[in-house]
């Protein structure tokens, strides 16, 4: 009820500040023509005192007299026609303002009940406030998180809430960062060390880096038990051409939950595969993943040093070779992207950043200016 009340009252307002000019301007129009004709009136109004005191009146002043009647009969009919002129023409003015400051807000009127939700209860911030952490925005529990850390460095279940988010967020690099700070706090346990490896892996575009694979290994050597560790450790090993290893992996993993429809589905899909990439492989080195991941580094090098690539495929390049332990190569790949790159900052500054994630250094050069 209050919103409709405000709503009038800006209408009404708004309609007055609108109209009343218009409406005051005519009265002006008409004191100014009475002013004009009560000048012209006291000039005869003199001529005529004179006139009664002369016994006998010179034609001079009689026709003095009639010029300024003929003057004031002028004045008067174009007074008269430019008033009604102007009472015409501000008629019109004000009609239209009136429709045009009348017509536009009903026609919201009639379409926000239309349209909108004029029944709906108000939501003010302090209920907002009281929300549950589950029914609050995303955006706001980021906001509240990064902002009480900062006051809170060591409070690990802020940086675990954080850590939350960043991942509903699909934001790998700060989810990893945040699962850092946790480990700080509470130490190194199998699930924060599987977390991290997983960012660390999704990071690096789902190829095992190195760091993650250690964490796996801790993780499991922790709690054996432990599934998703499992997973990616058979990830990594598939990975580095050990599929056999990899399988003996996935083998123990399907006897789990065998009454699980969708994990023994996923579970038989990866022996299935494992299986026909080990026996393609039999009678050459257990190491034709390796292989696999170097042609298609390689293969996409080539190409994008015969034409310009996206960012997301310079992004994928530089992290590859940062996964298969070349960093020379990573930080000339960064340099060839920056060049390509250098005229647009906004991917300037996310490749910037993601060498800074992977630790990806500067090329380094000697005095001559040779690549070392």
């Amino acid at each position: 009820m209050l919103f409709w009340i405000s709503s009038l009252i800006l209408l009404f307002v708004a309609s007055f500040c609108v109209v009343w000019p218009l409406v005051k301007k005519d009265t002006v129009v008409a004191d100014e023509a009475t002013s004009s004709l009560n000048f012209y009136k006291d000039q005869i109004n003199q001529i005529d005192q004179e006139i009664q005191r002369q016994k006998k009146p010179s034609s001079a002043l009689t026709s003095e007299r009639a010029e300024i009647a003929r003057r004031m009969l002028r004045e008067a009919r174009r007074e008269t026609a430019t008033i009604k002129r102007s009472a015409g023409g501000r008629s019109s003015l004000v009609v239209t303002s009136l429709a045009a400051v009348l017509g536009i807000p009903i026609l919201s009127i009639i379409l926000y009940s239309s349209l909108g939700a004029s029944g709906q209860a108000d939501f003010p911030l302090s209920a907002r406030k009281n929300l549950s952490l589950k029914d609050q925005p995303i955006e706001d529990l980021v906001q509240k998180a990064e902002k009480h850390l900062i006051n809170k460095p060591n409070d690990s279940k802020g940086w675990k809430l954080l850590a939350d988010v960043y991942g509903r967020l699909n934001r790998p690099g700060d989810r990893a960062r945040s699962l850092r700070q946790v480990i700080r706090i509470e130490g190194k346990t199998p699930i924060l060390l599987t977390d991290l490896g997983e960012a660390l892996t999704v990071v690096a575009g789902n190829i095992v880096p190195a760091e993650a694979r250690q964490m796996f290994d801790e993780a499991i050597s922790q709690d054996s038990e432990l599934v998703k560790p499992r997973i990616y450790l058979a990830l990594a090993l598939d990975q580095e051409g050990k599929s056999q290893e990899a399988l003996r992996i996935w083998e123990n993993l399907a006897r789990l939950n065998v009454n699980d429809q969708e994990w023994a589905k996923l579970a038989s899909d990866q022996i299935k595969r494992l299986k026909q990439k080990v026996g393609a492989s039999q009678g050459t080195p257990d190491r034709p993943g390796i292989e696999e991941i170097n042609a298609m580094v390689q293969g996409l090098a080539s190409r994008l040093e015969d034409e310009e690539g996206t960012l997301q495929e310079w992004s994928r390049l530089i992290r590859s070779y940062m996964v298969l332990d070349e960093p020379v190569k990573a930080s000339l790949a960064l340099e060839k992207a920056r060049k390509q790159f250098s005229r647009t900052p906004d991917d300037l500054q996310k490749l910037n950043e993601l060498a800074k994630q992977l630790k990806v250094a500067d090329v380094v050069r000697s005095p001559q200016g040779a690549k070392e």
